[in-house]
């Protein structure tokens, strides 16, 4: 008879030697049927899925637009205090959300951000070489075309700021 000791002993030996052996849990093979019919399953989940991350890419132009916005307005509130090398951070995050949101955008609201793009361009130029009052006059204009852009998305037209996007006496030489 075994001790306690050796019993245990032996049942630990006993698993190490069936660590590698593969457990059958006693249920039936899944049959081509219920292959079919799984992988079909899983097929619509993956195909919901993917529409909706297609259908979040629609308000993400919409997010880059707005985030642009918030940092041409901060750069504009640096170039009212005269601070060139603000201006200038603030106009770069501006400048990259809205050619985020340019690779998205169709129509109206492409040509808006479009110019947009352009006057925080030189918005960034100007800030870098120290002219704030350039610089701030250039993200206005930049501003302007970014709201325009997002009415334009919305349906609301923008056709009221469409112009030729010069300001009316910037003093900046135009684009």
């Amino acid at each position: 008879m075994l001790t306690p000791i050796k019993n245990f002993k032996k049942e630990n030996e006993n698993m190490g030697r069936m660590r590698g052996a593969r457990r059958t849990t006693g249920r039936p093979k899944t049959t081509e049927g219920e292959y079919k019919e799984m992988k079909h399953k899983l097929t619509t989940v993956l195909m919901a899925c993917a529409l909706i991350l297609a259908g979040s890419g629609i308000a993400y132009a919409s997010d880059h637009i707005g985030i642009a916005l918030e940092h041409a307005g901060m750069a504009v509130a640096s170039g009212k205090d005269g601070q060139a090398e603000a201006i200038t951070e603030h106009a770069e995050k501006a400048l990259e959300h809205a050619k985020a949101a340019e690779k998205e955008a169709t129509g109206e609201e492409k040509e808006h951000l479009g110019v947009a793009i352009e006057h925080l361009e030189l918005g960034v130029k100007e800030g870098k070489e120290g002219n704030a009052d350039s610089a701030t006059q250039h993200i206005n204009e930049g501003i302007k075309h970014l709201e325009a852009a997002a009415k334009s998305e919305h349906g609301g037209g923008g056709h009221g700021q469409h112009g030729s996007g010069h300001s009316s006496g910037g003093g900046y030489g135009g684009h």
